[in-house]
């Protein structure tokens, strides 16, 4: 494996231990699932470079999940956390042609180099 793609991966997996390890420390921390929880679960999504329209966006479909199947049960809020995110980064395969350019905007620390070098990986598996 070529030195670029090795190092890419293990950048990729020590950004994805960094979640969910914040994830796992706080469904352990907090006893009740409250507010408060939620405002920190928001915190990691945000500095995780998912944004915050996406955070909030995330935040709320859960706790609407969560209200629907009435628990409080921490592996069903992790499940739900999961499944969420991974909806929001479903591309149908025909939009992206080889070779494509796809053009990155945003100010200094937004999460540009996070986000491309994701789709690249995306990309990859795809193929």
């Amino acid at each position: 494996m070529p030195s670029f793609i090795k190092n890419l991966k293990d950048k990729l997996i020590k950004t994805h231990n960094a979640i969910s390890g914040r994830v796992d420390d706080l469904l352990k921390y907090y006893k009740d699932i409250d507010d408060e929880f939620f405002e920190e679960l928001e915190e990691i999504l945000i500095t995780a470079d998912m944004g915050v329209a996406l955070s909030l966006e995330i935040i709320a479909d859960v706790k609407t999940r969560l209200k629907e199947k009435k628990t409080g049960d921490k592996d069903v809020i992790l499940s739900i956390l999961r499944q969420e995110i991974i909806s929001r980064m479903d591309m149908p395969k025909e939009d992206i042609k080889t070779p494509a350019v796809i053009l990155m905007v945003g100010v200094n620390g937004s999460g540009k180099t996070t986000t491309a070098a994701k789709l690249i990986l995306l990309h990859k598996n795809e193929r």
